[in-house]
Parts: C-alpha cells; structure tokens; sequence
C-alpha cells in the first residue's frame, strides 16, 4: 500500500511538474520603419506557485532554425493579475535589441528548458528549429503578421483559460501587460451553435484572376459569430467539411468572415476554371469554435474568365512592386 501511495504520489507530481498553464499572449517584431517597442508578453496562471526563471522565452532565426536569445521570465515586467493570470512582458528595443521580422522568424515558450505543449510559434511562415527547447519541432504560424505602426502589436483576443480558446489578431493598439484588446480571462460558458445557414449564397463578381461571393446573413436567435467558406476546383462534394473544436486558418482556399459582413472575394485563381464553394456559420474560437454542420449547406459555384492576352501583367499578391521589365 505504502508503495502504491509513493507511485501514485509522484505520478501526481509529475504532472503537476509538467502541466503550466503558460503562454505567448502578445508580440510585437516589426514596424514600417524604425522598430521601436518590440515586445513579447506571456500570461501564466497561478504564478506564484513556480519561479519565474523556470520559465524562458527563446527567439528562432527562421533560417537556421537555431535560437539568437534566450531571456528568463524573472527579467520580464510584471504587469497586473485578472482572476489568477498574471501577464509579464519584455521590451526588446528598450533593452538594446531587435526582434527578427520573419519571413519567417519565431519563439517558443520553455519551462525548465522544456517545450510547454503548442508554445513554439512562429510568424509569417513555419521553420523547424534545429536546437534549444524546441529543437526537431515545427512551429505554428500564427496567421497574422506586421509591420503595423508604432504602437500596435498581435495580440490574442476572445475569453477563456487556456491558450486555444484565443485567436491571433490583426495589428493593434499595444497591451504589454495588460489584457489584451478584445480578451477576457474566464470560464465563460462558449455561446451555442447558430440556429440557420445563411440565404442567397451565390457567386456576384467574376475576372480571369477572381470570383467575388455574396449572402445575407445567417437569422435566428443564435446568430454566428462569422463564417467559414471554401472551395475547390473539382466539386463541391470534395469540400472537406470542418470539425468542432478545430478552428481552419485563412489561406488561398479558406477564408474566415465575420458576421456582418455578406462578401468575400478569392484572388489569385486559375483562368477558366469552374471553383465549388460551400459555406458555413460558426459561433466563438479557438478550441470552443462549433460550425453549424447539420442542414442544408450552401452551395455557389462559378467559372473564372478567360485569361486576357497581356504583353506583361502584375497582381502585386506578393506584397511588393514585383519586377518590372522594360517593355517597347
């Protein structure tokens, strides 16, 4: 029995040892000119039950994959507490040091020089990191980037306790140590999945490059809190539907609409080709996101335009100018 007590003791431990409701809260890498203000800002709960210098954030050169600094929470800013999180944060720039801005660059999240579970992120694009707490693993992008202007930063937003019930937001005005724009910490119950579909769904606008979709909005006394559509080239029955609790991050085939808002258009697609498109509401994020997956699901489907005959042409989809060649 004594035996069975020890084991059971140090199972109990061990967990505890191993289960740091810590993360990544707040970062921001880049700014159109000068970098000032570069911050990182974790949140952990119950913080006075561990050491601070137990925990560590190191910096990834998405190039190599190898770390550039490792700094010790115990050097991080103690912000304010809000029902047993405590938010610390670090000012890079003010301490004579600049985050890399990605392409992609990232950090992770170490307690005891251990990975804590989904703390390796990284922005604009994903890197495997080749040593430190996160060597042989491959970051997560958190599907926002900068530059934003001075004083804004990513931030997650949405209420919860747990790092996936937050969503990464676009650049915002700058939170260090504080809660963040638009977040809550709490056990709020999530809100119940949207009563209808939406109506209308069909496609409004069409180039060679683009198809443009409208709707009207999904009614009920549950309204969604935004919209999931995608598509596909072959039909629409080989649309993947998605799955409770697994947020879809935007990309060239899926994109996120906030309720409210009754059009999206998908840029960037081949010439003459029939696209397949289904769409579906959802209520909150992260791992409390419910699709309403039951019913009829909305179908719209079109065709892209013939590609014109250019002499040279430019989307500027990458970001930049592209390159110019001198044409007679």
């Amino acid at each position: 029995m004594k035996r069975l007590l020890l084991l059971t003791a140090f199972v109990i431990f061990s967990i505890m040892a191993y289960s740091q409701n810590a993360w990544i809260n707040e970062i921001h890498y880049d700014n159109p000119s000068t970098d000032v203000d570069e911050i990182i800002e974790v949140v952990i709960e119950n913080a006075s039950s561990y050491t601070l210098s137990d925990f560590s954030i190191s910096l990834y050169n998405g190039t190599d994959g190898e770390t550039y600094s490792t700094i010790t929470l115990d050097q991080y800013i103690f912000g304010e507490i809000i029902d047993g999180f405590s938010i610390y944060y670090y000012n890079y720039t003010s301490n004579g040091f600049s985050i890399q801005n990605g392409d992609p660059d990232g950090l992770a999240l170490a307690y005891q020089g251990t990975l804590i579970d989904g703390q390796f992120l990284s922005y604009e694009g994903v890197f495997t990191a080749t040593n430190g707490p996160a060597a042989g693993e491959t970051s997560s992008d958190i599907g926002v980037a900068e530059p934003g202007n001075a004083g804004e930063s990513l931030q997650l937003t949405g209420n919860g306790i747990i790092y996936g019930n937050f969503t990464w937001a676009d650049p915002a005005g700058a939170t260090p140590g504080m809660a963040n724009n638009a977040q809550t910490f709490g056990t709020i119950a999530p809100d119940p999945e949207p009563d209808n579909h939406v109506t209308g769904f069909n496609v409004s606008e069409i180039t060679w490059y683009s198809l443009s979709l409208q709707w009207n909005d999904a009614a009920g006394t549950n309204l969604p809190s935004g919209y999931l559509v995608k598509f596909s080239t072959t039909s629409a029955s080989d649309i993947i539907a998605p799955m409770d609790g697994t947020a879809e991050a935007d990309n060239d085939s899926v994109q996120n609409i906030a309720h409210g808002t009754e059009t999206t258009t998908f840029y960037t697609l081949e010439s003459s080709k029939y696209h397949y498109f289904k769409i579906w509401p959802y209520s909150n994020s992260g791992v409390d996101i419910d699709y309403k997956l039951d019913g009829a699901v909305p179908e719209a489907e079109g065709s892209t335009l013939e590609e014109p005959e250019f002499i040279n042409h430019e989307t500027f989809e990458s970001g930049d100018f592209g390159s110019w060649t001198t044409w007679s």
